[in-house]
């Protein structure tokens, strides 16, 4: 989206997801393009896995929006955004400073002097499969403002009555219902396009733990009591990815008022920062998630090279890389007559770090590519790569 110059928006209820671009205004603004002097006004809005890639351009900033303009942000959402160069969830040009408040912010915000921004995990349910709904848990559950809700003008809910607060999410939902577990603190609006249903916070799970072993997870949970619960499905999302994917279960003890322990071990995980959550069953079908909790898996090898992602591709793809010791590394792909296409990267690696390279494939032909991690001393890894049109 781009707000040119003049133009004074105003977004409600709304949702960016896995934007976008390579090309226009030179890569800039994954989500939203802000021009000089423009003034959109941002409420309760979630911005989430939005790019930027400008290839061989310095530009490719501000994953969610780039901004040059005067842009408002209330009680929205940034997360999981990635710019090629600057900003990965807003970038402010030159003297311009996005009004942004009340929000959560991925790795914070600070520009202009804002009151109240979050930074954790919001705990999204399940981006990738088309759930943006927020879990337990969440910092973004009764975070926001109800005074940044604008007035039903449209009158979403048909009841006649255009003056009253908004009083819908962008599902239908009923707005400001109270998950905070107090009945001290009046009721507040969630923070981004969706409001979660009353009664997502209270749950019988007294730890949710998790260490690594060789490589493999160790997740280990207790309740308290239990009331009609078939068992837990244990779900995994990999560094640098937004699904999460089911990679067991533990059957539940049904109805029980006596402490209960639990234990899973996965399989062995490819090096970087693993996120596990548990997804409690009740013998009717009904669910509840719990977690996430994190666990970090350290290098075995040398040199890490992913196996690219999709594969075939044919637009844009992604790959990770790890250097154990934090060596200088090319990462360059050629075609299969052995000529170089792209140099993806050239220069060093965090030690025992994972780093998501993502490049564009749009301008190859089709057919069979690869991918080599080369080291300094000439020894590395090939990963192959089909394109298709």
């Amino acid at each position: 989206m781009v707000n040119a110059s003049g133009s004074t928006p105003t977004l409600i209820n709304v949702l960016f997801y896995n934007n976008f671009t390579t090309d226009f205004y030179s890569g800039n603004g994954g989500a939203i393009y802000n021009c000089e002097d423009c003034a959109p006004r941002i409420v309760n809005a979630t911005f989430i896995s939005n790019d930027t890639d400008a290839r061989e351009s310095t530009d490719g900033r501000g994953g969610a929006m780039y901004n040059a303009g005067n842009a408002v942000v209330r009680n929205s959402i940034f997360w999981n955004n990635g710019a090629e160069h600057e900003g990965n969830q807003i970038y402010n040009a030159g003297d311009a400073a996005a009004d942004v408040d009340t929000s959560l912010v991925q790795g914070g915000y600070s520009a202009g002097s804002p009151n109240l921004i979050f930074s954790g995990d919001p705990l999204i349910a399940d981006p990738s499969g088309g759930d943006f709904n927020l879990t337990e848990g969440s910092p973004a559950l009764d975070a926001g403002g109800n005074e940044y809700l604008p007035p039903d003008t449209l009158d979403l809910d048909a009841d006649g009555d255009s003056s009253e607060t908004l009083p819908l999410d962008l599902e239908g939902t009923p707005r400001i219902n109270d998950n905070d577990a107090s009945e001290e603190t009046p009721a507040r609006v969630d923070l981004g396009a969706y409001e979660a249903p009353p009664g997502v916070i209270p749950v019988e799970l007294t730890s949710f733990t998790g260490t690594v072993d060789e490589e493999s997870a160790h997740l280990r949970w207790r309740t308290a009591s239990e009331t009609n619960n078939a068992g837990f499905r244990v779900e995994h999302r990999p560094p640098d990815a937004d699904a999460w994917t089911p990679v067991g279960s533990v059957e539940g003890a049904g109805t029980t008022s006596r402490p209960q322990n639990y234990r899973f071990r996965t399989e062995a995980l490819a090096p970087g920062r693993h996120a596990f959550r548990l997804r409690q069953v009740d013998l009717d079908g009904s669910t509840e998630t719990h977690g996430p909790v994190r666990v970090q898996v350290g290098l075995s090898e040398r040199f890490v090279l992913s196996a690219p992602s999709p594969n075939p591709v044919r637009w844009q793809a992604t790959v990770r890389v790890a250097s154990r010791e934090g060596e200088s590394v090319r990462v360059v792909l050629y075609d299969a007559l052995g000529r170089r296409v792209q140099t993806l990267h050239d220069g060093s690696l965090p030690a025992g770090q994972v780093k998501t390279l993502r490049f564009g494939t749009e301008t190859l032909a089709s057919g069979r590519y690869f991918l080599r991690l080369i080291g300094p001393d000439g020894t590395g890894r090939t990963r192959s790569l089909s394109v298709v049109r």
